[in-house]
C-alpha cells in the first residue's frame, strides 16, 4: 500500500513537472513572438487591410454624386484621378484630359485649384462635366482600404475611387 501511494506521488510530481516545462516554454515562445496560432481558421484575427497612398496612386472613378460611372464603349481608359507630386493632380474623364494644383491641409483637408482641360468634342461630355465640378467644390477626402471618397464637408459625398 506505501509503495502505491509513494508510486502515485512520483507520478503526480513528474506530471506537474513536464505540465510546467512546456506551459513555460510556450510563454517563452509567446513573448519572442515565434508562435504559430493553434486555431488557423479563428475567425477574432482580421486580415490587415493595406491603405493606399493619397499621392501616386491612380485613383479609378467608381461614382459621381453616389451614381456609377458609365464608361463609353469609345473611351480609351477608365475615368481616374492621379495626385502626383509637386501638388499637381491629372486626371481622365472619359474623353478629356484634366489638369489642376492642389493644396492639402491639417487632417484630411485638399483643395483643387487652376482647373484645366483639353478640348475635344464627345458625344456626351455630362459625366467629364460633373467630374470637374466635383473637383472644383471638393474640399474634404478619406481613404479606407482601396476606396477614396472625394466630399464637401463631412456630409455631401462627391465621388468615390478605387485605387488600381
Amino acid at each position: 500500500m506505501r509503495l502505491t501511494i509513494f508510486l502515485w506521488l512520483i507520478i503526480c510530481a513528474l506530471l506537474q513537472t513536464i505540465v510546467g516545462i512546456a506551459s513555460t516554454s510556450q510563454t517563452r515562445n509567446f513573448r519572442k513572438g515565434d508562435y504559430t496560432p493553434l486555431l488557423s481558421g479563428n475567425e477574432n484575427f482580421a486580415p490587415v487591410k493595406r491603405e493606399y497612398p493619397l499621392v501616386g496612386t491612380k485613383w479609378i472613378l467608381l461614382e459621381l454624386y453616389g451614381r456609377p460611372v458609365v464608361i463609353s464603349a469609345k473611351s480609351k481608359e477608365s475615368p481616374y484621378l492621379l495626385l502626383g507630386e509637386g501638388y499637381k493632380a491629372s486626371a481622365y474623364a472619359g474623353c478629356n484630359k484634366l489638369f489642376a494644383g492642389y493644396d492639402l491641409y491639417n487632417g484630411s483637408r485638399i483643395r483643387f485649384m487652376r482647373l484645366a482641360s483639353t478640348r475635344m468634342a464627345c458625344i456626351d461630355m455630362k459625366a467629364e462635366q460633373i467630374f470637374m465640378e466635383v473637383l472644383k467644390v471638393a474640399d474634404t477626402y478619406s481613404i479606407k482600404g482601396n476606396k477614396l471618397m472625394l466630399s464637401r464637408g463631412k456630409a455631401t459625398l462627391l465621388a468615390k475611387f478605387v485605387a488600381e
